[in-house]
């Protein structure tokens, strides 16, 4: 897909993967429609951006709400143009035993993650679609891949996101328009604590720069890529679970005890 001049709406703009993303969008040309929860954080990557002479809006907002995601469409369409590039980016975590979520937390998890995505997704879709052209990408995770203890209800969300995408993907076979899954494995953000960095070393989980990560993305969207898995060997761990589930249960044991001793203690 070539970038320069396109129009893209990212989610989650304003820290993290999400707002590597949109410098590098940037960086090729895009002009895009920057949405998340923070006017502070989102006005300041706005200003960086001024430099790459791109057309940039703000648009703050909880995506979970349906006035909010037809506010998003609605002002990226009249101020830049027809949406051609959608970053489903935003996304929210849990490390939790099962037993201690409330059912608000887990609402609030697939609102999140999963509905507030796929909604977007019904709102952009039928544009493309009649212009024959555009591309969908949702940030999923290793974990849609691989249910880990600790993630249960993160890691359902994740894995119902990596099904629509695949679904939707055939299903606009010979439309013009792709589909773009992505699965990065844990990320360095300012928002992960010492303890979650402690017991993730113990745990061997790995965590990559979000400028790294977010490079690897858009490279996948020039690219066309149905599908992206970062990071080894969590996309190995993810294709074995795929073929023999109960190796993985096995090789799991100790980390799941680590896990369920560390949020117990918690």
């Amino acid at each position: 897909m070539e970038l320069n001049n396109k129009v893209a709406i990212v989610t989650g703009a304003s820290g993290g993967i999400g707002r590597e993303i949109v410098v590098q969008l940037a960086q090729r040309g895009v002009s895009i429609a920057l949405a998340g929860r923070n006017r502070e954080r989102l006005s300041n990557l706005q200003a960086e951006l001024e430099p790459y002479g791109n057309k940039t809006i703000i648009v703050v907002g909880d995506l979970t709400k349906e006035e909010a995601r037809q506010a998003l469409v609605r002002q990226a369409e009249k101020i830049l143009g027809p949406v051609e590039l959608l970053i489903n980016n935003a996304g929210g975590q849990q490390m939790a035993l099962f037993q201690d979520m409330t059912e608000d937390s887990i609402d609030e998890l697939f609102q999140t993650n999963l509905l507030a995505p796929i909604q977007l997704a019904r709102l952009i879709i039928p544009t493309m679609v009649e212009r024959r052209a555009g591309r969908l990408v949702n940030i999923g995770s290793a974990f849609g891949s691989l249910g880990f203890a600790g993630y249960t209800t993160y890691s359902a969300s994740k894995f119902a996101l990596k099904g629509f995408s695949e679904a939707l993907r055939r299903e606009l076979t010979g439309s013009g328009v792709g589909v773009t899954y992505i699965a990065p494995r844990g990320t360095k953000t300012a928002l992960n604590s010492d303890a979650l960095y402690n017991i993730s070393k113990k745990l061997g989980f790995n965590f990559d720069a979000p400028e790294e990560v977010a490079e690897q993305i858009v490279k996948a969207i020039e690219e066309e890529k149905n599908e992206l898995f970062i990071g080894f060997p969590e996309k190995l761990f993810a294709r074995i679970n795929g073929l023999f589930p109960g190796l993985v249960d096995s090789g799991t044991a100790k980390q799941t005890e680590l896990i369920k001793e560390f949020l117990t203690k918690k």
